[in-house]
């Protein structure tokens, strides 16, 4: 007789907001070994693919630009680590993606950005304003390109 073993996903999440940024802490196991890297369908009208890098076996970017917008994404496997992101004189918010996935939105200058996670990777995407824009809603855009994210 033999019992197949079943293998939970333990992790701890810590975030730790600060004044000059906050800090994004990982801890503990992940059920899968494989990077599984997953992009957006959806991109904005005009805008093209300029840059698509496989980092090492857990990291991930890919760019697109029109000209003037700039929107980056970042994949990243859940492991034990941390990140930080800038928020210093920063509007900070929580919002819903996908009915049920939190997010922080976070608008600094003329960075747009969206940070989450799934219970495999974490997410960091943003819209940069290069020169005058031609995209008018900025915030409705990232949600509907995280919501894309397969």
């Amino acid at each position: 007789m033999s019992v197949d073993a079943i293998r939970y996903r333990v992790l701890e999440f810590i975030k730790n907001v600060r004044r000059e940024e906050t800090n994004y802490s990982f801890k503990g196991k992940i059920k899968s070994e494989n990077f599984k890297i997953r992009k957006p369908s959806y991109i904005p009208k005009g805008f093209k693919e300029v840059n698509c890098d496989e980092i090492s076996d857990f990291y991930f970017t890919l760019d697109y630009s029109d000209g003037y917008d700039y929107i980056s994404f970042e994949c990243t496997k859940l492991n034990n680590g941390n990140f930080q992101i800038d928020t210093e004189d920063s509007m900070v918010n929580k919002i819903t993606i996908n009915g049920n996935i939190e997010a922080d939105y976070i608008k600094k200058k003329d960075r747009h950005m969206l940070v989450w996670q799934d219970d495999e990777n974490y997410y960091i995407l943003f819209i940069d304003d290069i020169e005058t824009s031609r995209m008018e809603d900025k915030y409705n855009e990232l949600i509907k390109i995280a919501e894309s994210v397969r």
